[in-house]
């Protein structure tokens, strides 16, 4: 509290919402680090703040190499509420993703990228009679758990490879092969999915005429 501008009293309380960040760029790397906090209750211009109760931390780095032909980038961060513990759910969000891309030669570039996505669940529930006659805080009471955890993730490769690099009939060929498979996860059961896709294209385009040729396949 700040001494004679904002005095304590029985009815004071007193609530904060931080965010800052830090990025830096070095000689080969390029680094980020971002932090947010807003307690929970917390109100500005009268009005309650919607997004409150929360805590962000969050991370990147990226490089390039080979005289810029490979390019890489990771991010990651983190969420979790209930901050002061007082309520009975609290979750936690985790996020993390990768990609790299690389021009390998003049005609083939590729693609590479991976996401996951994970959160934890908690429910507790307690008999809220026993608790309330409980003697002491050191009285057994029943508390039941219930934790569900649900993980995303995805990945995917792309390549492109030009076939003609003749002005007048460019033609190219692209393909991309894609993973994304989800599991949730509670005291009981561990349902899953899982998808594959794989999809080709190829292009023709005579420059003289304007004709245009587009072929393409898709499989899941």
């Amino acid at each position: 509290y700040l001494n004679g501008l904002s005095p304590r009293k029985t009815s004071t309380a007193y609530y904060q919402a931080i965010k800052g960040g830090f990025s830096a760029n070095l000689t080969v790397l390029t680094l980020g680090v971002g932090y947010e906090r807003i307690d929970p209750g917390y109100a500005t211009l009268g009005a309650y703040f919607f997004n409150a109760d929360l805590e962000n931390l969050t991370a990147n780095v990226s490089t390039s190499l080979f005289d810029n032909r490979v390019n890489i980038a990771i991010n990651g961060g983190g969420q979790r509420n209930n901050l002061d513990n007082e309520q009975a759910s609290s979750t936690s969000r985790f996020v993390g993703s990768a990609s790299v891309s690389g021009q390998v030669s003049e005609r083939l570039k590729l693609n590479l990228n991976y996401s996951n996505f994970q959160t934890f669940a908690r429910v507790q529930s307690r008999d809220q009679f026993a608790f309330v006659n409980s003697l002491s805080e050191f009285d057994s009471v029943n508390v039941d758990t219930l934790t569900f955890v649900q993980v995303n993730q995805s990945g995917s490769l792309s390549a492109s490879y030009v076939l003609s690099t003749n002005k007048d009939h460019p033609m190219a060929l692209v393909m991309n092969a894609s993973y994304s498979g989800s599991s949730e996860r509670d005291n009981e059961e561990a349902p899953s999915a899982t998808f594959y896709n794989l999809s080709t294209a190829y292009s023709y385009k005579n420059q003289a005429n304007g004709l245009g040729i587009t072929a393409a396949a898709n499989a899941t």
